[in-house]
């Protein structure tokens, strides 16, 4: 472990363990999707009904940026597999420290730490809403760091470096996907569609808006035993 990420972790591990109370409540932020996802998701449709905006070009960055989280979110399933493993601080014996959650949930223990998939597929969806409005992205944008990142080095879920590269990976992400070229070319046919057939439109984003939400949660725990009697 690296000097940066042991100051980190023992710096917020100064404040762990007490108050219950406290603890309570970073636990249930980190563990309830109505504290993440839910929350940022709002921000940006709200942001893209804001008045004195361009109604075109925010549909266009909103849907860039739910593809950019996405891809974010792909993209950092796939570097916790291929990347060298590393270990979650909770998990990792040579660094002893009290951590809120204890040992008693280990379900986490084989899933290499690095990068954070929460940091990186929020902090994308935040810097979209930026893009749209930055008085809600800035609000937005704190609102993952303490909120969302934070919560998860509280509790030994993931190291500073972690986060660090996790939202700097996600920024890059949707700031590409936003170039004009991209979203005029990917974006500009599904907006165009969506004045046309709003309903079937809106319930589309509805489904993809929960689903990002819940990191797909629902559909993972649906298919796993299958794939798993299938293998």
């Amino acid at each position: 472990m690296n000097a940066f990420d042991a100051a980190g972790l023992t710096f917020f591990n100064q404040f762990a363990s007490q108050s219950p109370l406290f603890d309570s409540i970073v636990i249930n932020m980190a563990q309830y999707h109505d504290f993440k996802g839910v929350v940022i998701m709002a921000l940006l449709w709200g942001a893209c009904f804001m008045p004195n905006r361009d109604a075109i070009l925010a549909r266009q960055i909103a849907i860039m940026s739910v593809i950019g989280g996405l891809l974010a979110l792909v993209a950092a399933r796939l570097m916790t597999k291929f990347l060298p493993f590393r270990d979650r601080p909770l998990y990792n014996d040579q660094f002893t420290l009290d951590y809120p959650l204890g040992d008693s949930d280990r379900y986490l223990e084989h899933w290499s730490s690095f990068p954070s998939d929460h940091a990186m597929l929020w902090f994308a969806i935040a810097v979209g809403i930026f893009l749209i409005s930055r008085r809600v992205g800035i609000i937005a944008m704190l609102y993952t760091v303490v909120v969302i990142c934070l919560p998860r080095i509280y509790l030994g879920l993931h190291h500073p470096t972690d986060i660090l590269a996790g939202m700097a990976l996600g920024a890059a992400m949707v700031l590409i996907c936003s170039r004009t070229i991209l979203r005029s070319h990917v974006a500009g046919p599904i907006v165009g569609w969506s004045f046309s057939n709003p309903p079937i439109f809106y319930v589309l984003a509805f489904l993809l808006s929960y689903g990002l939400s819940t990191h797909f949660d629902g559909l993972k725990n649906f298919f796993k035993p299958i794939v798993y009697a299938l293998v």
